[in-house]
């Protein structure tokens, strides 16, 4: 499934800036402020600081992010979620098909040396699974 940036931006929004501006927001209500309000106040968006491009809406772009969701949705620091992520790009393991190659012990090598280790057995064992599906529900596997 495809996802516009728009259902991106308000994900974006939802899931990483709004709990961030309740916290840095020292009380302050951020309830009907635009998207572009908070990331003026609070920073650029996450996908920016990762270099992932979400607005031409391509694949690769697309699954970075879904990648780098997966440390982003995980109870750990944000320090330790981007450097989780800037590990499978030092990996080169940025694609579904790249993750299988790397292998169930070269992930769990990844997660932890980025600090997700918390969950890392269960992690690899998701991410595997996840990528098999997509690629059999793509046609390529």
């Amino acid at each position: 499934m495809v996802v516009g940036v728009g259902v991106m931006d308000s994900m974006v929004m939802n899931c990483f800036i709004l709990p961030r501006a309740r916290l840095l927001g020292k009380g302050r209500s951020v309830k009907g402020e635009s998207l572009k309000a908070l990331v003026d106040d609070f920073g650029e968006r996450y996908s920016e600081i990762l270099g992932i491009d979400l607005a031409g809406g391509e694949d690769g772009e697309l699954f970075r992010w879904f990648l780098a969701a997966v440390p982003f949705g995980a109870p750990m620091r944000e320090e330790a979620a981007i450097r989780t992520y800037r590990c499978f790009e030092k990996h080169k393991a940025l694609t579904p098909e790249r993750i299988l190659q790397t292998g169930w012990k070269e992930l769990i090598k990844t997660l932890d040396e980025g600090g997700y280790t918390r969950y890392d057995f269960k992690t690899a064992d998701k991410l595997l699974e996840v990528m098999r599906n997509m690629l059999k529900n793509m046609g390529e596997a």
